[in-house]
């Protein structure tokens, strides 16, 4: 089981009486049966408690001020801390983050329901929006009102063309009218933001079908060749 070698780091988490999970791509993955590669941790547990608690696992504090830690040994993988994000600044960033201890308010800030998906070290689901139903149905859609989180930050245009292309969703129909409505703030993205999308799109070779709803998403999104 490919979050085995993983469970360790829930377990510390939890032995000192905090909630922790496996969430987002890693457990949206983990349901397609598509192989894992990036494993995120959802704690309560405050940034410097998670940095004590794995201080002999070579962490790296770079994204401290979101609350993250990364461990690079035994395994690679990023813990962050749960919060809620605000008043975006510039289409992109959020102006306030706040720390919680409360898994359901982490949940609201993320960008779908098929993301939003947490797995605690016995395997099971807390899936507050459904998410796993919008994968079966392989529909992605946003986590309230899709006009709000794609004018807080434009790179969940691209986000959202990139997942339904590369894992063969279709948008539902209020994401895709707000990617249409808000296609102009994609000129507030800087390009290294851009060029890891496009590296994650372009990761391997697109089949056809894919290539064909690229194609449809470029004539729909005004200006979306320039990016994809």
């Amino acid at each position: 089981m490919e979050f085995e070698p993983y469970r360790f780091i829930l377990k510390r988490l939890n032995d000192h009486g905090h909630s922790a999970y496996f969430v987002g791509g890693c457990v949206r993955d983990f349901f397609l049966n598509k192989r894992i590669t990036d494993v995120d941790i959802a704690t309560s547990a405050p940034q410097r408690v998670v940095a004590q608690l794995f201080i002999d696992h070579d962490i790296d504090l770079s994204a401290a001020s979101f609350g993250v830690v990364t461990l690079n040994k035994p395994v690679i993988c990023q813990i962050a801390t749960y919060r809620t994000e605000s008043n975006y600044q510039n289409h992109r960033y959020p102006g306030e983050i706040t720390f919680v201890d409360d898994v359901s308010l982490d949940a609201y800030r993320r960008d779908f329901t098929v993301n939003a998906l947490y797995l605690d070290k016995e395997m099971t689901l807390f899936d507050p929006f459904n998410g796993k139903d919008d994968l079966q149905k392989r529909i992605l859609r946003s986590i309230g009102d899709p006009s709000i989180r794609l004018n807080e930050d434009a790179l969940r245009i691209l986000r959202a063309v990139r997942f339904c292309v590369t894992l063969e969703f279709e948008m539902e129909t209020e994401l895709m009218n707000a990617c249409i409505d808000c296609s102009k703030t994609l000129i507030y993205l800087k390009e290294n933001a851009i060029e890891l999308e496009r590296r994650k799109l372009f990761k391997n070779d697109l089949t056809n079908m894919q290539t064909e709803k690229l194609e449809y998403y470029r004539k729909i999104i005004m200006g979306l060749k320039n990016y994809f």
